[in-house]
């Protein structure tokens, strides 16, 4: 008999990533390796989803998750630097900052060298991508994190199942407003019934 958290159902599991405030764990049971994750949709943005991995100590906050990148019209894509450098160079020019745009110039034509940044460069960038609020990944893209949701996501958007190995556990929470699930059928499918609605009905 199989655990109600765990759900076995390949479009189940698709529909409660994007139910907009899911939490999942990924588990091999071959390895005995896990990830948890998180996908939340972007307030004010149409089919945009942040998705996060648990990198802390507290998996119940929020900023124990480091941002991997974001899903929008189904596509996921990995938030490294190289994607938001030159957001930050338009967000500079718009503001009229010289220096920051020399700075962004600077970090474009590292870029296009490897990143060979020093530690100092480092904070500087993550700093002034902080301070105009743009988010990008300290994960790296060889991260077993970061690889492992992009080989998770593939398989949830074709709708392929996992190998028999492979997991998918939700936490016990509606994946769309968060409420404690108590009802056996919504604990199984991750979802709550007055959410399950809307989500059918969207």
């Amino acid at each position: 008999m199989s655990h109600p958290h765990l759900i076995t159902d390949i479009d189940a599991a698709a529909t409660f990533a994007l139910a907009g405030r899911a939490t999942f764990t990924v588990r091999n049971t071959a390895t005995g390796n896990h990830i948890t994750f998180r996908i939340d949709a972007v307030k004010g943005e149409d089919d945009l989803y942040e998705v996060r991995a648990f990198t802390g100590t507290e998996n119940t906050r929020k900023d124990h998750y480091s941002v991997l990148g974001f899903i929008q019209g189904g596509q996921y894509t990995y938030r490294g630097m190289g994607a938001a450098v030159p957001e930050l160079l338009e967000a500079a020019t718009e503001a009229d900052d010289e220096w920051l745009i020399n700075f962004c110039k600077s970090m474009l034509r590292y870029q296009a060298n490897g990143w060979d940044l020093s530690e100092k460069q480092v904070k500087s960038l993550v700093k002034n991508l902080r301070r105009n609020r743009i988010k990008v990944s300290a994960v790296s893209e060889d991260d077993p994190k970061a690889k492992g949701f992009a080989w998770v996501w593939k398989r949830l958007q074709a709708r392929h199942p996992f190998p028999p190995s492979v997991q998918f556990w939700h936490e016990g929470r509606c994946g769309r407003c968060g409420r404690l699930l108590s009802n056996p059928d919504s604990i199984q499918r991750g979802l709550g019934p007055e959410c399950a609605g809307l989500m059918a009905a969207a």
